[in-house]
Parts: structure tokens; sequence; C-alpha cells
């Protein structure tokens, strides 16, 4: 296994920052993040990193064993993260979940920049793993993001009702 050269890699801050991300992304799955590493990774989702880095950023987290201090800090990239990276951070923090971290996630949650991107069954699924309490807390960001599918819901049919109507047999002989 590369796991050892891809750590040195990725916590080498002489090299690029894609490199680095890319070694720590090809990392076997449940491995401990390093503290430099960790670092390096928290540090690019600043909101001038571009969407990209972010993304990929996001990425390395869940696959990672994060000990109860990153999943700290993690819960703090949520106020401000997007929704590109969002659901990638909530569920590197569902892997020992707490009421005192899904709590503070719960919060940070409500006001997040990228809130709009989780899904519905994504939440759910998410405060499922955690005590009660933390569930509770919860269920009014379940409400919020239901009331927006059924404003899609509504956007869409919308529109299916101006688009002219199909012929079967033609689509079946385009196809």
């Amino acid at each position: 296994t590369l796991d050892p050269e891809l750590t040195a890699l990725g916590d080498d801050s002489t090299k690029p920052a894609d490199v680095r991300l890319d070694a720590l992304s090809a990392r076997v799955s449940g491995k401990p993040l390093s503290a430099p590493a960790f670092s390096f990774v928290r540090s690019q989702f600043a909101p001038d990193s571009p969407a990209a880095t972010r993304g990929a950023a996001a990425a390395i987290l869940p696959r990672s064993k994060l000990d109860a201090a990153q999943r700290a800090a993690v819960v703090d990239l949520l106020h401000a993260s997007g929704p590109i990276e969002i659901g990638r951070l909530i569920e590197s923090l569902a892997t020992e979940p707490s009421e005192p971290i899904g709590k503070k996630a719960v919060q940070q949650l409500a006001d997040a920049k990228g809130f709009s991107g989780l899904r519905f069954d994504q939440l759910k699924a998410w405060l499922a793993r955690f005590p009660a309490p933390v569930q509770a807390a919860g269920e009014p960001l379940l409400t919020r993001l239901n009331q927006d599918a059924g404003k899609q819901k509504a956007r869409l049919e919308t529109i299916a009702s101006q688009l002219p109507k199909g012929d079967v047999r033609r689509g079946q002989a385009v196809f």
C-alpha cells in the first residue's frame, strides 16, 4: 500500500495544494488525518478558494477517521460552507455521532450559506444517526428543506404544463 507515501505527500507543505489534496484523497478510507494534513484540508475552505478545491477538500473528510477535536473543527466550517461541500462535511460528522457535536452542527446548519445544497433524504438519514435530542433539534431543518421541495415540485408542474405534448411514436422512432 502507498498510504505512508501518500500521507507524507499530503503533509508536505512545499508541494502544491492540488497535489496534496490528490494525495490525501487517494489514501485508504478510515485512516486518521495527521494534524498538519487536517489543518491543510481545513484551510482549503477559505471563501476565496475555488469551488473545485473546496469540493476536493470536503471529499477527504468523510473518508478519514477524525478525532473529536477535528470533528468540532468541521462543525465550525458548516456555517460558511457552500452547497458543493456541505453534504460531505455533515457526512464526516456522522462517523462517531455525539449529542454535543450534533447539536452544534444543527445550529450551524440553520444559518449555513450552503443549506440549500442539502437534500431532504440526506439530512434525514444524517440526523437519524444522532441521539433523540439532536433529531428533535433538526426537525425544523427537515421542515425547511421539505418546504423547498414543495416549491420546486410546484414550479416543475407549472413548467410541465406549459410544454407541448409529445408524440410517443415519434419519440420511439428517434431513440
